[in-house]
């Protein structure tokens, strides 16, 4: 969550959370601190660029059924 990686922001409250959360054992406790932190993202982040990430899919000759669409997903996909 650093913002010198590419899609992050400068904000003390995003740190302060983050610190928050890397601190805290309790999974409840860190939940709600997710549910805050994606509502400062709505609060502050003017926008977010979607695209520019391509990937290369590889297959094994045993992987039946498969269909190359934008989104993964393996319903009625098998091993043969």
């Amino acid at each position: 969550m650093d913002e010198s990686w590419p899609g992050w922001w400068v904000s003390e409250r995003k740190d302060r959370l983050h610190r928050q959360l890397m601190a805290e054992f309790d999974i409840e406790k860190q939940k709600q601190i997710v549910v805050e932190l994606q509502r400062l993202q709505w609060e502050e982040v003017s926008n977010i660029k979607c695209g520019e990430a391509f990937g290369i899919i590889g297959l094994r000759k045993e992987v039946k059924n498969f269909v190359n669409y934008p989104k993964w997903f393996f319903w009625n996909v098998w091993l043969g």
